[in-house]
C-alpha cells in the first residue's frame, strides 16, 4: 500500500514490521552451525586423504609384504 507525501514518516513511525522482521540470533545459529559442520566434514576429509594411508601402511604393511611373496613364488 504505497503512502504519499508527508504521510510516509507518520506511516513509517506507525509500522510494526512483523513480517519483515528478521531474527539475527536464529540466523546466527544456523550459521555457527553450518560452518561446524562444514569444518567437521573438512577434518574428516583430511584423516582420509593424508592420515588414512600411513596408518595402513604402519598396521598392514607386513601383511602386504608377505601376500605379495607368496604371489611371486
Amino acid at each position: 500500500m504505497p503512502v504519499g507525501g508527508q504521510d510516509v514518516e507518520a506511516y513509517c513511525l506507525r509500522c510494526e514490521c512483523k513480517y519483515e522482521e528478521r531474527s539475527s540470533g536464529t540466523i546466527k545459529g544456523t550459521i555457527i552451525a553450518y560452518l561446524s559442520i562444514l569444518g567437521l566434514l573438512l577434518l574428516y576429509m583430511v584423516y582420509l586423504t593424508l592420515l588414512e594411508p600411513i596408518l595402513k601402511r604402519r598396521l598392514f604393511g607386513h601383511s602386504q609384504l608377505i601376500q605379495s611373496d607368496d604371489d611371486v613364488g
